[in-house]
């Protein structure tokens, strides 16, 4: 791991001369990119502002357009490594495998005591609580799968203090696996709100009639805090960035306008 006391002395000192306030809290990058050719660069993050800069390792602040691809790439591994360390404390994943299998029998009871006294559009709403029950499971077991790589690849790089290219990409690959699996669930959320809304009102008017019903529509409801809550962590953090590709471009260009301390060319 790169520490600041591991630093060569003239590194140090470039990272203090480039700083505007003398209260600014200096991070540093626990790895710096070694691959192929790519001369050895520290990479400081500067706070409050969040900006940054790279610094050759004799000390040397080279100009922005010197540096602006590797920069990139530091960007990217740092809001991976934020991404990773965030969804490891906590990844909105709440379905274990006993929850699952308990709403599911649910379901099913459901569907075989209740369902016939429905409409058929009834009917087709209500099967909308077991597509999204297994949405739900099968994208959360890509976000624990991806999460867990991108973590053991995370605590590599930053154990031996260096990440590639390749490791970069991998990482951030498994993050965007990760947040397109969140994307996915909270889009099945979105389209089946309307059809829970329509089963819970046909429980509303027909569970007078029958204890049974109103002890499902009870359970129902719990099941409907469970499936349709908006508590995620990844919804939680408007403020980190995402990694969907679309995105990447844009988010790029504006950090290298206005976040990169190196100076540019005139």
């Amino acid at each position: 791991m790169v520490t600041k006391e591991s630093l060569p002395q003239p590194v140090t000192e470039a990272s203090k001369r480039n700083r505007q306030q003398q209260d600014e809290r200096v991070d540093l990058c626990p790895a710096i990119c070694k691959d192929n050719k790519i001369p050895v660069h520290y990479y400081f993050v500067y706070m409050p502002s969040n900006e940054r800069l790279l610094v050759a390792e004799d000390g040397r602040v080279p100009a922005e357009h010197e540096v602006e691809e590797l920069a990139g790439r530091y960007y990217r591994y740092m809001t991976s490594v934020q991404t990773i360390q965030r969804l490891t404390s906590d990844n909105g994943v709440k379905l274990t495998d006993k929850r699952y299998h308990t709403f599911r029998e649910l379901l099913e009871n459901v569907e075989k005591n209740v369902m016939h006294l429905a409409t058929d559009m009834i009917q087709q709403s209500f099967s909308q609580f077991s597509d999204l029950l297994d949405t739900i499971r099968e994208q959360q077991l890509i976000i624990l799968k991806h999460t867990d790589e991108a973590e053991k690849l995370m605590n590599d790089t930053i154990e031996k203090g260096t990440f590639t290219i390749a490791e970069q990409e991998l990482m951030e690959r498994h993050v965007n696996q990760v947040i397109q699996a969140q994307y996915t669930i909270a889009q099945k959320k979105q389209e089946t709100m309307d059809s829970q809304a329509e089963v819970f009102e046909f429980f509303k008017e027909e569970m007078w009639l029958d204890l049974k019903l109103m002890t499902y529509y009870v359970r129902l409801r719990y099941l409907r805090k469970e499936l349709w809550s908006e508590d995620e962590a990844f919804m939680k953090n408007p403020d980190s960035p995402a990694l969907l590709p679309e995105s990447q471009d844009d988010q790029f260009d504006a950090f290298i306008k206005h976040k990169l301390r190196n100076e540019r060319k005139s």
